[in-house]
């Protein structure tokens, strides 16, 4: 969705001593916190860690879409062009192997601080490409919620993909092994988990195995 941004209206909320910064789309009425890093990776085909803003100090700016995983130019972008009119696409945002781990967050602009249910998307691209930036933009879908009387907290994620979230060997393995790790073969499923818990429980421990 094409937003003017010299029309934005600021928007924040505090987690511990973190301001985080983001806006009211001008057109949905929705607030918007893009870009939020949840998890870091600490070098190549290494399991991402949660990052908890509570442990963080300062400002926040949470009013751009971050970096996507690199993934080779998908073939369907002239196919479904129609499908995105008015929409920046995501190829227009760089890649970035060790800053994708983003989480886009749309909320109703204020809710009394109840508990509202949250709808997280998991983009498809059969784990080859894909994100969860603009194509992913849940601006509308938060809007007819609140609409409907039903308000609901909508997340898109982004996590690896290709090789860099599904390579595995038995060298890799034996490396996270000697880096305290478990070893998991689907990184990339393991980000997906990450990016779950950070959005539901983050107080639940990471080595509880899958499956």
């Amino acid at each position: 969705m094409s937003i003017d941004k010299a029309h934005l209206h600021p928007i924040s909320l505090n987690i511990g001593n973190l301001q985080v910064q983001g806006f009211v789309n001008p057109t949905t009425e929705v607030a918007n916190y893009l870009g939020i890093k949840y998890a870091t990776i600490p070098a190549r085909f290494r399991e991402s860690k949660p990052i908890n803003l509570s442990d963080l100090f300062g400002a926040l700016d949470a009013t751009h879409y971050g970096p996507r995983c690199p993934q080779p130019i998908s073939g369907l972008r002239d196919t479904t062009a129609h499908l995105f009119q008015g929409v920046r696409r995501s190829t227009e945002y760089p890649l970035d192997e060790f800053e994708c781990l983003r989480l886009n967050i749309y909320t109703p602009p204020t809710w009394n601080h109840k508990s509202l249910p949250v709808v997280v998307w998991i983009h498809g691209g059969g784990f080859v490409f894909g994100d969860g930036n603009s194509e992913s933009d849940g601006n509308f879908l938060v809007h007819h919620a609140i609409r409907a009387g039903k308000p609901i907290i909508y997340v898109a994620m982004n996590y690896r993909l290709g090789y860099l979230g599904f390579l595995a060997s038995k060298e890799l393995h034996a490396e996270a092994i000697k880096n305290g790790e478990v070893g998991f073969s689907n990184l990339g499923i393991f980000d997906q988990r990450v990016a779950l818990l950070w959005v539901c429980c983050p107080a639940l421990p990471l080595n509880v195995p899958l499956g």
